[in-house]
């Protein structure tokens, strides 16, 4: 697990992975399973995910700009430096 709940984070760029976008985020939980890029779209997220080469793993809820995102990969995470 690279983060923890509590911690605070920045959004990766989806252009440049090493610049983040907007403002902070805060982990709230932290689980294994399968990320969630299409919301609600069972079917075309898996495959997505399949064409990505994206498995389980460690992803993390996050509340961010007031609303909570679920299953973010931490490769689409930064850490406060």
């Amino acid at each position: 697990m690279k983060y923890k709940v509590g911690d605070l984070v920045w959004l990766a760029s989806v252009f440049e992975g090493a610049v983040h976008e907007g403002q902070t985020a805060l982990i709230i939980s932290a689980y294994i399973s399968q990320p969630k890029i299409i919301l609600n779209d069972k079917k075309n997220n898996k495959l997505w995910l399949e064409d990505e080469d994206t498995s389980a793993g460690w992803v993390y809820d996050i509340l961010f700009d007031g609303s909570i995102d679920e299953s973010v990969l931490a490769e689409w995470l930064l850490p406060i430096k």
